[in-house]
């Protein structure tokens, strides 16, 4: 069964006033959940780490099914986005085993100044559709805007990338 759990216009944020020493590594972490939607929030980033692998991912996931999206809007035309900003990556999904259905669909979402986008491993039946994706660090050379690696029936449509 799909679980009821969502987050809606949440804002996360992650800044040198964390109160542990180190870095987080996520900002959402799913193992073995069903069905979890993600609506309109923002994650970010304003660490000024030096080492780009530290920045750690605003979602990331294992053997899970959810969705990432805009917020429903009262009015039209809306504009409430989901937006990852800062990230090392904004979104890394592996599983181990294959799931039935719609593994993950990422649509309407804004990735801004992360190093790496999203990363699918052994992800079937995914979904990026309509997303906006701006990276601008060239200090790397590891960068991308998405990566789908060991997936299959996939879905990849009206993406922008700068």
């Amino acid at each position: 069964d799909d679980n009821i759990s969502y987050f809606d216009n949440c804002t996360f944020t992650t800044n040198d006033k964390y109160f542990q020493d180190g870095h987080q590594q996520y900002q959402i972490y799913m193992w073995d959940v069903d069905g979890v939607e993600i609506r309109g929030c923002d994650f970010l980033n304003e660490i000024a780490e030096p080492v780009l692998a530290d920045l750690g991912a605003a979602i990331y996931s294992t053997d899970a099914t959810y969705t990432v999206k805009e917020a429903a809007c009262a009015v039209s035309p809306c504009d409430d986005s989901t937006s990852i900003r800062g990230y090392y990556r904004g979104i890394e999904a592996a599983n181990t085993s294959s799931l039935p259905l719609l593994d993950i669909a990422v649509t309407k979402t804004i990735f801004e100044d992360n190093v790496r986008g999203v990363l699918l491993s052994n992800v079937a039946h995914s979904a990026i559709t309509l997303n906006r994706m701006q990276i601008d660090n060239a200090a790397t050379t590891e960068t991308y805007g998405f990566y789908l690696a060991d997936g299959a029936d996939y879905q990849v449509e009206e993406n922008l990338f700068k």
